[in-house]
């Protein structure tokens, strides 16, 4: 037969191929099976296996147009489509008539309905057709209106629209574009005009009040006066510039009044009283509750002391912190009584000796701190009621002559709420701070029986010279004790006890990372300098925040110290680590380096002090210690001596993470507030 395949080459001329292909165009053509075999052995298909490809092929297509196209494959629901359809097979179901979709279109996969497409129906083509003509009844295009980068016609036919320099006009109205705009001085409020240049806003609404704002040049103030019966421009005394605006005159003989603005662009209304002998402008009720009273009561370092020197030399917020006029620096030394007859006024707090005080530096500080928080400020009134190189027993009422502490302390109290009064507000003392110590008594026990004592004679008396409603809290910084020392007094574990015995008593923190003496003159043995008192404001405005609002507060301070043979694992607790992320930090940027950082454990030599987390702190010794060793102790021993800095130190902090306001205005102390742990002696366990 001559239908053998070969591997002459193509194309072949041969007569057996010749005859070959005959054959085969034959069986191609008139054969019933589906394949054949050509001249070089390879299997191709035959018209009838072409035939039945295409069928099978056309059946496939027909399948999809009729499930798509016809109400055969229409099924009211998913579960009906899939039931009636086989693997790959199309099925839609209608959505209803009140649906934007006329049918969805699934494919059956595996027994899952999965969709495939979507109709549109005459719901989404009704919604679409009403927004086109509206767009087109208000001819929104470009060019419609000279000037206008979007114009839009109203339905009464008045053409409102954006101009290209970024205002917006409509009929009888005209905004400029924020580049036309002046630096102005407003609240924080939303803004309906605002300056391109520093973000300020000269017309504003207060959506909780419902009020609108407006900063008035001295012509419109002119024209209202005029309105009123007088063509004057009311007169506020002081130099306030651009801070203190819209003036108005004296409500019922007693005051004059004008809008002020403070640097945490916060805005409210202040009174001036018309008879005083200064300038003071003292925030209206009802804006803010009381007038908070900041005292300071204690030694050296609450006051004075030392002569440190000063850094602040303005009023850094004259709207909102206050000192007393007729007293040098808003505190009085207790060799001499003071006469409530010469606190005459209050003026904005700003120490007026070479040094500055704990008082007037706390105020700064919790200004700032509400500032930055965008809260309303009540105002602070600083006192401090000092006496240097005294132990606790000088601190009691109806002490001997020369010896007017807590005399002092009621007058500057009775003041604060007289003065107050008379600009329409009341004064109360939330929180006291002392700062004392370093006179003793000697002895931890020694130490909190009597600053126990004091505490429970003098509160009741605090309260009442305000006539206030709530007792006197206490937060109390732990001494840093003298570089001239020869010893621990343990004052600061005294300290500590009390703040843990009282419900009414907070230990601040300790004071050992405030820097001694002046940069400018000279190092002290003892006095904090200005810089360290600027960040014990900072420092403080966080404890007072918090014994106010939530009436808690804990230092860093520990919990346990477990002995493990020669380690020793510390946890601490603190409201500086509640913070999320919060955690304990090596310092090595500001207190200097402290030999084990500040860790000793008498009779053992500490040979690695480490951070375990955020909480814990790791004690390796050398060795493990006697039976009868078992304190550890921080900040307590003395170190090496370094200029500037207390010997009795440590490295361990908390970093709040918030920014200091005063390293931002050039301060040399660190950029963020941080909060040290206390100096602790405590027994370890196993």
């Amino acid at each position: 037969m001559a239908t053998i395949p070969n591997n002459d080459p193509v194309p072949s001329n041969a007569p057996r191929n010749l005859k070959f292909n005959a054959e085969k165009m034959d069986e191609i053509v008139n054969s019933q099976d589906v394949n054949y075999t050509d001249r070089l052995n390879v299997v191709r298909k035959t018209w009838a296996g072409m035939e039945a490809d295409t069928a099978e092929k056309l059946a496939e297509i027909d399948t999809i147009i009729t499930s798509l196209d016809t109400a055969n494959f229409t099924f009211s629901s998913e579960a009906a489509g899939l039931a009636a359809t086989t693997e790959g097979q199309y099925f839609r179901t209608p959505q209803g008539p009140e649906s934007e979709l006329s049918f969805i279109y699934y494919q059956n996969i595996a027994g899952a309905a999965v969709p495939v497409a979507w109709m549109a129906g005459a719901q989404m083509v009704t919604t679409l057709l009403r927004q086109l003509r509206q767009m087109q009844s208000q001819n929104m295009y470009r060019d419609g209106v000279a000037g206008f980068a979007f114009p839009v016609l109203s339905a009464d036919k008045r053409v409102v629209g954006v101009l290209n320099d970024g205002g917006l006009s409509a009929a009888y109205l005209t905004v400029p574009g924020t580049a036309d705009i002046p630096p102005r001085d407003g609240p924080t409020l939303v803004a309906i005009v605002k300056s391109s240049a520093d973000g300020r806003i000269g017309i504003g609404y207060n959506p909780d009040t419902g009020l609108a704002f407006a900063l008035l040049d001295d012509d419109s103030i002119a024209y209202i006066a005029s309105k009123i019966g007088d063509s004057s421009v009311p007169n506020i005394r002081g130099i306030w510039g651009a801070r203190v605006f819209s003036p108005r005159h004296a409500q019922g003989d007693v005051f004059n009044t004008a809008s002020v603005l403070d640097k945490g662009a916060r805005t409210f209304e202040a009174r001036q009283l018309i008879s005083g002998g200064q300038n003071t402008l003292v925030m209206a009720a009802p804006l803010a509750t009381a007038i908070r009273i900041v005292l300071v009561y204690g030694q050296s370092n609450a006051g004075l002391g030392g002569s440190t020197g000063r850094v602040v030399n303005d009023a850094p917020w004259p709207f909102s912190t206050w000192g007393f006029a007729g007293v040098n620096g808003s505190s009085q030394q207790g060799t001499v009584q003071l006469a409530g007859a010469t606190l005459t006024d209050f003026v904005p707090a700003l120490d007026y000796t070479t040094a500055q005080s704990p008082a007037i530096c706390s105020v700064y500080g919790i200004t700032q701190r509400n500032a930055e928080l965008g809260r309303d400020d009540p105002g602070y009134i600083a006192a401090t009621a000092w006496h240097g190189s005294q132990p606790i027993t000088s601190f009691f009422p109806n002490a001997t002559s020369g010896f007017w502490n807590y005399e002092n302390a009621v007058t500057f109290l009775q003041r604060s709420a007289a003065l107050a009064a008379s600009y329409g507000r009341s004064a109360v003392l939330d929180v006291m701070q002392w700062i004392q110590g370093e006179a003793g008594p000697t002895g931890r026990e020694n130490y909190a029986t009597q600053l126990n004592n004091l505490f429970t004679t003098i509160l009741p008396g605090f309260k009442a010279a305000t006539g206030q409603a709530d007792a006197v809290k206490v937060a109390i910084w732990q001494t840093n004790m003298s570089k001239a020392a020869s010893g621990e007094n343990y004052a600061s574990q005294g300290q500590w006890d009390v703040a843990k015995t009282r419900a009414d008593c907070f230990l601040a923190g300790p004071m050992y990372q405030f820097k001694l003496g002046d940069e400018s003159t000279g190092p002290s043995t003892v006095h904090t300098g200005p810089e360290g008192r600027l960040m014990l404001g900072e420092t403080y405005a966080d404890v007072y925040s918090s014994i106010v609002d939530k009436g808690a507060w804990k230092p860093v301070q520990p919990v346990s110290a477990v002995l493990t043979g020669n380690v020793i694992d510390v946890t601490f607790e603190g409201t500086p680590l509640d913070p999320f992320g919060a955690k304990l930090a090596i310092d090595s940027d500001w207190v200097p380096d402290t030999l084990n950082h500040g860790f000793s454990f008498p009779g053992s030599v500490v040979s690695n002090v480490a951070i375990t987390g955020p909480r814990t702190v790791r004690i390796t010794l050398a060795a493990a210690p006697s039976v009868g060793n078992r304190t550890l102790r921080y900040a307590i021993d003395a170190f090496s001596d370094v200029t500037y800095w207390p010997t009795r130190r440590g490295n361990l902090m908390v970093a709040s993470g918030r920014k200091s306001w005063w390293n931002r205005q050039g301060v040399n102390i660190p950029d963020a507030v941080r909060h040290y742990a206390i100096r602790f002696e405590i027994t370890v366990t196993e």
